[in-house]
């Protein structure tokens, strides 16, 4: 499931719905935790971690086990569990915690469901990473969306000073980057390296797109009407349709291997679409 990656955050009723469907509006999330049992510390620690057991086998089957995922937390696991770091299993989990395995292991209906039950989203793992970091970082497009849509913070950094949009673009994960723009993620960070998000990624041409389409919008909008914007951005959208016809855009996507991704020169094209609807 992958909604639509450039809707401004101010137009977020537009996902009601959605998060209607997948039970993480508020009304949903308080019927659930209506449900979970109060146990002793001594007793939801023991759950959490039998929890993060199943969520960080790589042989969990989403599936079949999804129940199982649901008891736990209903029976009332400590959803934010993590290993102290003289504990037998502080190695096997790496400082990790439930939401972090389901997004490692891409799980995104156990996701929902931790979401549901009241799962901290902005805890972080010894890296000081977030699971909305963590699935910029690894491409996962699904547990993504389902972080933004809780409002998961956007712009935590890491131990290293690195964003989620920083990760996305270290990565050339196109989509989680325009996602994370297009909800209130910020362009002028720099990380502990001195780096930007301008100086971080390998290939760019996409990603330099967005960022100067946004940039002009900020920028240009403080001067000039909108009627004057929209008109400056159909000549960046004129100008790429020219590059496109003489150039070849990001060689390194294999189209055959996933239907699902439009060609670079395409997503370029909506990218501008996008920008020139919104104003």
């Amino acid at each position: 499931m992958i909604i639509s990656d450039r809707t401004p955050l101010e137009n977020y009723q537009r996902y009601e719905m959605i998060l209607k469907a997948y039970e993480i509006d508020a009304e949903s999330i308080s019927a659930f935790q209506s449900q979970i049992k109060k146990v002793s510390i001594e007793e939801a620690n023991l759950l959490g971690l039998e929890l993060l057991t199943k969520l960080s086998d790589t042989s969990f089957d989403e599936q079949s086990g999804l129940l199982e995922i649901e008891t736990l937390i209903k029976n009332g696991a400590n959803l934010s569990y993590t290993p102290t770091l003289d504990s037998e299993f502080a190695s096997f989990t790496d400082a990790s915690f439930p939401l972090m395995e389901t997004v490692k292991n891409n799980l995104p209906k156990c996701l929902l469901l931790l979401i549901r039950g009241g799962a901290n989203l902005d805890q972080v793992d010894n890296q000081k990473r977030s699971a909305l970091m963590q699935s910029a970082y690894l491409g996962n497009e699904d547990t993504l969306v389902f972080l933004i849509l809780a409002k998961a913070n956007v712009n935590l950094r890491d131990r290293y000073g690195n964003t989620a949009l920083m990760l996305a673009r270290s990565q050339n994960r196109e989509r989680c980057f325009d996602m994370l723009l297009s909800h209130g993620a910020y362009l002028d960070n720099q990380n502990i390296n001195g780096e930007t998000i301008e100086t971080i990624s390998v290939q760019g041409y996409p990603f330099d797109m967005g960022i100067d389409f946004h940039n002009t919008l900020k920028e240009e909008a403080k001067k000039i009407s909108q009627e004057d914007v929209k008109a400056l951005l159909l000549k960046a959208k004129r100008d790429l349709l020219t590059y496109c016809d003489t150039k070849t855009i990001d060689p390194s996507i294999d189209e055959t291997e996933n239907d699902d991704y439009d060609s670079s020169q395409k997503r370029l094209l909506l990218m501008a679409d996008h920008l020139i609807d919104s104003l």
